[in-house]
């Protein structure tokens, strides 16, 4: 693939990992109420997870797709895996401080932090069966 056609799709990804990014932003300062109860006990710690299993996933892929050796010597990836748990951190000290109805909760950064190191985890077994 031409280095034009590595930018084009670096762009499209970059984009995606984005949205995701302000989508999580979103989701986690509006009002509970505005979000429907499905119905079991930790429902929002499964949804934690999986939107930072994702976040972190969409973002070492992007990179690695940009420049595959950064992300293998864990330069990039350190980076990547630290900004999603302080961004994680930062939303949760937000929902405190601005009166959203929502509350600061450990439990939901735990579930940032093993929804994160669960993305990378998937990342580097894809890259494995994928690349290797």
């Amino acid at each position: 693939m031409s280095n034009k056609n590595n930018d084009k799709y670096f762009y499209l990804y970059f984009i995606t990992a984005s949205l995701i990014t302000i989508a999580i932003l979103i989701l986690s300062l509006i009002s509970t109420q505005k979000i429907p109860d499905v119905g079991f006990k930790f429902s929002d710690k499964i949804g934690h997870f999986i939107a930072y299993a994702t976040l972190v996933f969409v973002w070492i892929w992007t990179f690695f797709k940009k420049n595959p050796i950064n992300v293998i010597q864990n330069t990039t990836l350190f980076t990547i895996i630290a900004s999603c748990i302080m961004y994680s951190i930062l939303l949760e000290v937000l929902q405190y401080t601005i009166n959203t109805g929502r509350n600061f909760e450990i439990s939901d950064i735990f579930a940032n932090i093993v929804g994160t190191l669960f993305g990378v985890f998937l990342f580097k077994l894809i890259k494995t069966s994928v690349y290797e």
